[in-house]
């Protein structure tokens, strides 16, 4: 009877995304000319895919430092060993629902399954905990200065002046909240917390230099298709666009970064089809990204310590 109801779950969930995926799509597709982001693709030098698959490699070493700062507490295993779990685990989710593919392969690849999920969801709930300082912290800088160096310089100050005070309270609030909170999964979440401050706020700085590596990588996209980058609003966008992504509420996040274009290009007044060109750039240049994950899926022992 579990089986079965967990695999109606399933079903109901797929059905969800699949329905979201589309309606959002239909919303975008309303707004675009098709005709003109083809052009804009038979116009394009593809050897973007050089250095975007290279941002791609650094970013996938920052998502796996990330990881294994919260792994470590059940895990010796090294570096070198964890990364190829990481991009073999992006490979597995081109056939799973949104990341789930990619959390269970990290589940099954260790022998302590339970750790090593709950490890990998405590990584994904403060990156978008990360995500929403850095929004909060930009977004002050935003109204505060409208200089571009001085909005940078004091945006990131504000983010890690946030980030030491929301750590600071958090190990303090600790005991506190796991007393009246009764959601299994954000206890789990919680005792997952490192009490090592040095920890955690290093998991922010990385979270930063992974929103900075985002922001090269629209940089050097903006430039092939002909449109000058916003720095002000690209700043506030990226971490916007993070927290959208992880939501668990389309196929692969297809149709919520066109949305989220939509949206940005109605702020910013920037050329929509150039924008949703982007973003079906980004998607299929993660796809070959992902697709090449097959090489550590295939050479990888499946049980790690």
């Amino acid at each position: 009877m579990k089986k079965i109801n967990e695999r109606t779950r399933k079903v109901f969930i797929f059905i969800f995304k699949l329905l979201t995926t589309l309606i959002i799509l239909s919303i975008v597709f309303t707004k675009i000319d098709l005709g003109k982001i083809v052009n804009i693709f038979l116009s394009l030098n593809f050897l973007i895919i050089i250095p975007f698959i290279a941002i791609s490699i650094l970013v996938l070493a920052i998502m796996t430092l990330k990881w294994k700062i919260f792994l470590k507490k059940y895990s010796n295993i090294k570096f070198k060993k964890l990364l190829p779990i990481y991009w073999a685990s992006d490979f597995v989710n081109l056939f799973g629902l949104g990341g789930v593919g990619g959390e269970t392969y990290k589940t099954i690849s260790f022998k302590n399954k339970k750790q090593a999920l709950f490890s990998s969801l405590s990584d994904k709930f403060f990156s978008i905990g990360w995500s929403v300082v850095l929004i909060i912290a930009m977004f002050l800088s935003y109204i505060l200065f409208q200089t571009n160096l001085l909005f940078f310089s004091c945006g990131i100050l504000f983010y890690f002046l946030l980030s030491f005070f929301f750590i600071l309270i958090l190990i303090i609030s600790k005991d506190f909240l796991l007393k009246f909170i009764k959601i299994k999964l954000i206890r789990k979440v919680l005792l997952e917390i490192p009490h090592n401050k040095k920890d955690l706020f290093f998991h922010s700085f990385l979270n930063l230099f992974f929103n900075f590596l985002i922001f090269i990588k629209f940089l050097i996209l903006f430039n092939f298709v002909g449109l000058s980058i916003p720095y002000l609003e690209m700043f506030i966008f990226i971490p916007l666009l993070r927290i959208a992504l992880l939501l668990p509420i389309s196929i692969q996040g297809f149709g919520v970064r066109e949305f989220m274009f939509l949206q940005f290009s109605k702020i910013t007044s920037l050329n929509l089809e150039k924008l949703i060109a982007i973003s079906f750039l980004i998607y299929l240049l993660g796809l070959i990204y992902e697709i090449v994950g097959i090489i550590p899926f295939l050479i990888l022992k499946k049980k790690q310590n």
